[in-house]
């Protein structure tokens, strides 16, 4: 069959008005544009989120679409980088025409304009190359048309030529495989020489008619690849993927019109009732995947605009702190992790769903870079105080004054948490630097007290043995020689040092003793306690140190005004009982309970007595 034909279809018996709607025939070059790559049409549909980019990320993207994607496809994008690019230029303008009133200047002296000159650039860029681009295109078309005029001429030459019909078939053949690659042409041209084609094709066929041999063995060819034709189209009408059946049909009928010739009268209407029917059936599903795929983008146009109004929701909330923006950010970026999700909305609609939820997230990052314009000066701020702590947490970390220095480490420590956020930056190196001192201190703290520990253990074993053996001890007979070595039992026993707080009982384990000792060589309660606290005394004055003194004297005075008070309070309530007889048990305890803050106020008198006297 190689020798054979393949005349298209012949008007006569099959007008183009039996043709089903063909989309993908006329290759103008406004349908080449129209008629864009799933990658191209992916980019186009799906909208980047210019909001959360740069203005440099803008520009980049702007000059990868020129320099990567194909001119003709990329117009939207185009529209949205450079409303996107304006809108931010007009933004810094408005702030520097701000600051420029605040500082004292005129709206008439104000002469800066928005700064527009890259965004500008890259605009002519983009129109000089789609320019090019067209202006190849028309060329281009132009060229195919003038080819396809010129193959017309030689189909009608063929009909002049006298030679051997094998030799004017292969010639007829090698014609069509030039006009099937002969490229579109412009769309008003079109219909004009498809139908010219056609008529000289038919017009060889009727030349053919003398030879029927040939036209019917190409009869036969036609019909057995229209059958094929007709069983892809029906597998396609069983597909799943309506869309991906509907595109191979637009194939099929690419191929049913242009590269196949007529076939015998008596299958031509069978054939063609065929692919009609199944035709119609694609067709149909395809209306109801159609009209299923509104309603799914409808639902989705409501569903981003509840997205983009939680969006909003976060840009109106007050926020004054650092976590409750870092919380509105994550919920934000949730919100548009699901916005991008979700599918497609009506086309009529994408413009202005893309438009409010550009909108809606730059007012958010608008708030949102006000917020932190601010928290960042506070951040230097808070920045200076935590320096200035490791300054003093460096300077006091050696101290030895420990009983001193501990509280004002921990006020330091306090102070610390108190402070806000510092520069991400400087965090770690600041609170490093602080730890190291706060445990270079308290580390030294532990130790001494782990040290003091010890010496308590020491100092409990000592006293125990010390009481168990001043327990057995004889007094000398001498009042003047027992009180020396009862004053010198409690200055021992005050050198052996503090013991372990759970083990105080030993403290009045020996004031018990001391007190006993004291009462067997007959000296009463007062000269008892005068006595110890001579010994007290004694004992301050050999530390040398004139603060516990001073203590000592402000204790006294603090304990003899509070007596006092007291009595006079006691002594002012006998007032509201002065009809009432002496004898009476409330009255007669108030009375003894005087005398006995008396006899106490007379003990601290001479206590302070003999704090003077040194």
């Amino acid at each position: 069959m190689s020798d054979q034909p393949t005349p298209p279809q012949q008007s006569d018996n099959m007008n183009d008005a039996q043709e089903p709607q063909d989309t993908a025939a006329a290759n103008s070059a406004s349908d080449i544009e129209n008629t864009s790559t799933d990658a191209a049409t992916a980019v186009t549909d799906t909208p980047i989120d210019l909001n959360a980019l740069t203005v440099t990320e803008l520009l980049e993207t702007f000059k990868n679409l020129l320099d990567n994607a194909p001119i003709q496809n990329i117009k939207p994008q185009v529209e949205d980088l450079k409303h996107e690019l304006e809108a931010r230029a007009a933004t810094v303008w408005a702030k520097n025409k701000a600051e420029f009133l605040a500082s004292g200047g005129s709206e008439e002296d104000f002469s800066e304009l928005p700064d527009t000159r890259e965004v500008d650039q890259l605009d002519r860029a983009y129109r000089k190359k789609r320019k090019q681009y067209y202006e190849s295109l028309n060329k281009d078309l132009n060229e195919n048309l003038s080819k396809r005029r010129a193959l017309i001429e030689s189909f009608k030459g063929l009909l002049a030529v006298e030679e051997n019909i094998n030799t004017t078939l292969k010639s007829f053949k090698a014609l069509q495989e030039e006009w099937h690659t002969a490229g579109p042409i412009p769309k008003a041209q079109y219909e004009v020489i498809w139908s010219t084609y056609r008529h000289h094709v038919e017009n060889f066929y009727d030349f053919l008619d003398l030879n029927r041999e040939f036209r019917d063995l190409d009869f036969k060819h036609n019909l057995e690849q229209k059958i094929k034709i007709v069983e892809r189209a029906q597998e396609l009408s069983a597909l799943p993927d309506v869309t991906k059946a509907f595109n191979e049909l637009q194939q099929l009928h690419k191929m049913w019109k242009e590269d196949l010739g007529p076939v015998a009268k008596e299958y031509r209407e069978d054939v063609w009732n065929a692919f009609s029917a199944v035709t119609k059936v694609i067709h149909e599903k395809r209306e109801l995947h159609l009209k299923a795929q509104d309603a799914i983008r409808a639902q989705n146009f409501d569903q981003k605009m509840a997205l983009i109004e939680g969006i909003k929701a976060q840009s109106s909330q007050t926020k004054s702190t650092h976590k409750a923006w870092q919380e509105a950010m994550n919920s934000v970026q949730t919100l548009r992790d699901e916005f991008f999700a979700m599918g497609k909305v009506p086309k009529e609609k994408n413009k202005i769903i893309w438009k409010t939820f550009k909108e809606a997230t730059r007012d958010f990052n608008q708030a949102k870079n006000d917020f932190y314009k601010n928290y960042k000066s506070e951040q230097l701020s808070h920045l200076d105080q935590k320096k200035a702590l490791i300054q003093q947490a460096e300077t006091l970390k050696d101290s030895e004054d420990f009983e001193k220095t501990t509280p004002l480490m921990k006020k330091i420590q306090s102070d610390w948490k108190k402070i806000g956020h510092v520069p991400r930056k400087d965090a770690d190196k600041l609170w490093k630097k602080f730890k190291t001192a706060c445990n270079h201190y308290f580390d030294r703290i532990n130790a001494e007290r782990d040290l003091a520990k010890q010496e308590e253990i020491q100092n409990l074993k000592q006293k125990e043995a010390f009481l168990a053996e001043a327990r057995t001890m004889t007094l000398p007979t001498e009042q003047t020689d027992a009180l020396a070595h009862l004053a010198d039992l409690a200055k021992q026993w005050r050198h052996m040092g503090k013991v372990p707080a759970k083990k105080r009982h030993v403290e009045e384990d020996f004031e018990q003793l001391l007190n006993k000792l004291y009462g067997g060589i007959g000296l009463s309660k007062e000269e008892v306690a005068m006595s110890r606290y001579a010994n007290k005394l004694s004992s301050l004055v050999a530390q040398e140190n004139d603060k516990l003194l001073t203590q000592e004297a402000m204790l006294v005075a603090k304990k003899i005004t509070e007596i006092s008070q007291e009595i006079n309070q006691l002594e002012n309530n006998l007032g509201f009982f002065q009809h009432v007889d002496k004898t009476n048990p409330m009255v007669a305890e108030v009375y003894k309970t005087i005398d006995m803050r008396k006899a106490d106020l007379s003990l601290w008198k001479a206590k302070k007595k003999s704090i003077r006297a040194l």
